[in-house]
């Protein structure tokens, strides 16, 4: 390879290096503004769900079939964003490694599984399960416990 091909190459690669670190950014915002907005919509049906004069015959199972299908969608959009996340992620660490940078190897590995995504998948299914409580709670208990 030449000195001219081998420049483009790495001139190629710093490029692709800069897009990856974007798309990790964009990924890991869009994965906040993903979450503020399940918080936003579970707030307001929590709300509905527990009020005393929830509207219509059927309001509450409305509710808890709407915040369970919530729920589920945003558990798969957040699954699918990580997985780009973590796709751009190493993605950068790979070309760093070429390009003799070290913004992503050096980062602290965790010890434990704690992490924020496992942090925000587990709200995620609390908040399935809680869904699928209460209407588990109305078909079998007649909705004495949860929401009345």
């Amino acid at each position: 390879m030449s000195e001219s091909d081998e420049q483009k190459a790495q001139d190629n690669a710093q490029k692709e290096y800069l897009d990856a670190s974007t798309n990790v950014r964009h990924h890991g915002t869009l994965r906040f503004a993903q979450l503020t907005l399940f918080v936003a919509i579970t707030g307001g049906l929590l709300n509905g769900f527990f009020a005393q004069n929830t509207p219509g015959r059927h309001g509450k199972l409305v509710l808890e079939l709407l915040g369970l299908v919530a729920a589920l969608a945003f558990f798969i959009i957040e699954v699918r964003t990580a997985r780009y996340w973590l796709h751009y992620r190493s993605r950068a660490e790979y070309l760093e490694a070429r390009l003799g940078y070290e913004q992503y190897s050096t980062l602290p590995k965790g010890k434990w599984k704690l992490t924020a995504q496992n942090a925000t998948r587990a709200l995620y299914l609390v908040t399935i399960l809680f869904w699928i409580a209460a209407l588990v709670d109305r078909f079998w208990k007649g909705g004495r416990y949860l929401g009345g």
